[in-house]
């Protein structure tokens, strides 16, 4: 088992110096007027920030530790909000921190890049931090109570993520499925490995977590073109 030292090593200071290095060579090589039909945002921000969360929680899972739900999270008999509560959100301030302090500091390095650039990569990061802090704590609901399927249904998605793609174009892809593909990393398969037998009911499991996964997404979505066309608007 990692020591806890090394998990926050990892998650919260060389996992956010990547994403920084990633984010300043992606703004040195576009343009903010390639923003707008989404495709940075879905396939490179959302996927890395995913994949440090995901993997958090998968390994959690994996480990059997405890994961609350919403209600837990606001009506925990130990307190407003639970230890794991606790971490999670310092989890998620810290990395985020770390993640635009090392962006600010590049791009300053850097003057080829436009405020307004690193404004929106900055923004996007707070959203998708949000976004898929929810999402990630209905995901780890879901394991706990439906892991045996996990096996299954990340087996194939990962499979359509390695036939689209990563970069698919937002305005091409053929379903919805490529969509959450691309938000489950290769990290999250390695941990379902671990599970055992299928579960009888694993047909509902799946129907309730591909519902939930659409309302994200949706919602996601909609969220994104507002906020790209009105930075796009105001430049």
């Amino acid at each position: 088992m990692v020591s806890n030292t090394k998990d926050y090593v990892i998650l919260n200071f060389i996992i956010p110096l990547v994403q920084a290095y990633f984010f300043v060579s992606l703004l040195s090589s576009r343009t903010i007027s390639n923003l707008e039909n989404g495709n940075i945002f879905f396939n490179n921000i959302i996927f890395s920030q995913f994949s440090q969360l995901i993997t958090h929680t998968s390994h959690s899972i994996a480990r059997e530790r405890e994961i609350h739900t919403l209600r837990d999270l606001f009506l925990s008999k130990r307190g407003i909000f639970s230890v794991f509560s606790l971490k999670m959100l310092l989890h998620v301030i810290v990395t985020t921190g770390t993640t635009v302090l090392f962006l600010l500091i590049s791009c300053l390095l850097d003057r080829s890049t436009s405020l307004l650039s690193v404004l929106f990569i900055i923004a996007t990061i707070l959203f998708s931090n949000v976004f898929i802090s929810l999402f990630s704590l209905f995901w780890g609901i879901i394991g706990l109570h439906f892991k045996n399927i996990l096996l299954i249904l990340n087996t194939y998605l990962v499979i359509q993520l390695l036939l689209s793609g990563i970069n698919v174009p937002f305005d091409k892809l053929p379903g919805i499925l490529v969509i959450i593909s691309n938000f489950l990393p290769l990290t999250y398969l390695i941990e379902a490995i671990n599970v055992g037998e299928f579960s009888y009911n694993w047909f509902v499991a799946l129907g309730k977590l591909a519902t939930c996964c659409i309302l994200y997404f949706i919602v996601g979505i909609f969220l994104l073109k507002k906020i790209s066309n009105r930075i796009l608007y105001l430049e």
